[in-house]
């Protein structure tokens, strides 16, 4: 129930958290998705965008959008000195 922490993580204000571990149990559900349809192993990438379409399963462009959103906030999250390197 890897989808519980990020919901806990909202009460005390830990955003950016509950944002890193929000993007690590969606891209858990498309991966097991993905194994579900293709019987295959998952692929090796945290890309929800990617895992979305390889799922086989049809995905609005809406929803789409806001998964190329959510990763946004899961990079700043995991690597918070990546922009202050450029």
């Amino acid at each position: 129930m890897i989808w519980l922490l990020p919901m806990r993580c909202l009460k005390p204000k830990k955003y950016p958290y509950a944002l890193f571990m929000g993007h690590l149990s969606i891209g858990k559900l498309l991966k097991a998705i993905v194994v579900k349809y293709t019987k295959k192993h998952a692929p090796f990438s945290n890309s929800l965008t990617y895992l979305a379409e390889k799922s086989g399963i049809k995905i609005p462009e809406s929803l789409l959008v806001k998964l190329r959103e959510f990763m946004e906030f899961h990079f700043e999250a995991r690597y918070p000195d990546a922009n202050k390197a450029v």
